[in-house]
């Protein structure tokens, strides 16, 4: 396979263990009605304005993803468990929004809202980290050289074994 890259900056197929502490969050929520999806996205990039105005180092990239016209989930990346903290105390956006969405939420036959999140620590990633907005290698190489206190800022990861 020819690709436009010198063979030093080639990076080997498959998965590749991440050396950085990268935490995942993700958040489900199934909305009552269609058409609350235009207010929750204006939410989501209201958030994403504050977030990035306030400067909180540690926040890696998210996204709006949209299953179908009552569900969507918000994907974000952080550098730690302290990171995430901080953006919760520091971005009044975050709140506001979050009171919003389980106003629009829809509810479960019990009554309780279907909103849920998960968070979890990133291992490996496939070689192919291309995402519009956001450089991944150079992020995961920061984030790993603030957490081992030396990185590789071209290709923070090694072969999976």
């Amino acid at each position: 396979m020819r690709t436009g890259l010198s063979p030093s900056r080639r990076i080997p197929a498959g998965p590749h263990r991440v050396r950085a502490p990268v935490r995942c969050v993700l958040t489900r929520c199934r909305l009552r009605h269609g058409w609350d999806l235009i207010f929750v996205y204006r939410d989501f990039h209201r958030v994403l304005r504050q977030l990035k105005s306030v400067g909180i180092p540690g926040f890696l990239g998210a996204a709006f993803l949209i299953e179908n016209l009552h569900t969507v989930y918000f994907l974000s990346f952080w550098d730690s468990l302290l990171t995430i903290a901080r953006f919760g105390s520091a971005v009044p956006a975050h709140v506001d929004a979050v009171r919003r969405i389980f106003r629009r939420a829809a509810r479960t036959p019990d009554g309780q809202p279907e909103v849920w999140s998960t968070q979890w620590e990133l291992h490996t990633v496939s070689n192919n980290l291309n995402w519009r907005g956001i450089d991944w290698r150079a992020a995961l190489a920061a984030v790993e050289a603030r957490s081992v206190g030396e990185g590789d800022a071209y290709f923070p990861f090694h072969r999976s074994e």
